[in-house]
């Protein structure tokens, strides 16, 4: 399967190519998903994929501190999700949205899988901040599709 099956879905279900080297394939698979006109559909993928593999990857850090052999699964995490966040802005969405949302999601799913994982203590506080955080996530995509839609009515006139 290359990158580009899994992050666009119109190629879902398409055979996987076993010829090509996989470094050549997934560049392949980029640059034909950055020319798809499901350029929308890509960045939310891609973004989905840069906030999973942060957070993997920060909570892999917590395990490598008794297992070394995780800090593998830290470094190969963390080039993923900056090399799918790069991909989620040459597709076009704004930095402040990505970012915004990377950072946000990132910090909250960290937070709660930790409770969940390491059975770390849920305080009042955290639980606050876990919830203001999602609040800032939803007033950021709320402002960036009005803006989107004001831009697009300027556009139009």
């Amino acid at each position: 399967m290359t990158v580009k099956d899994a992050l666009c879905p119109s190629t879902w279900g398409s055979a996987c190519r076993r010829s090509a080297p996989a470094v050549l394939t997934a560049h392949g698979a980029l640059r034909d998903c950055l020319r798809s006109t499901s350029r929308g559909v890509c960045a939310w993928l891609a973004l989905s994929g840069a906030i999973i593999s942060e957070v993997s990857a920060t909570l892999a850090l917590r395990q490598a501190l008794y297992q070394p052999g995780f800090y593998a699964v830290v470094g190969i995490g963390y080039a993923l999700a900056f090399i799918l966040l790069s991909l989620t802005l040459k597709v076009g969405m704004p930095l402040g949205v990505a970012y915004g949302l990377w950072g946000a999601l990132g910090v909250a799913l960290t937070a709660v899988l930790s409770m969940i994982l390491f059975r770390e203590s849920v305080t009042m506080p955290v639980a606050v901040g876990i919830a203001l955080i999602m609040s800032g996530v939803l007033l950021v995509e709320i402002g960036a599709q009005r803006a989107e839609a004001q831009h697009k009515d300027g556009d139009a006139s």
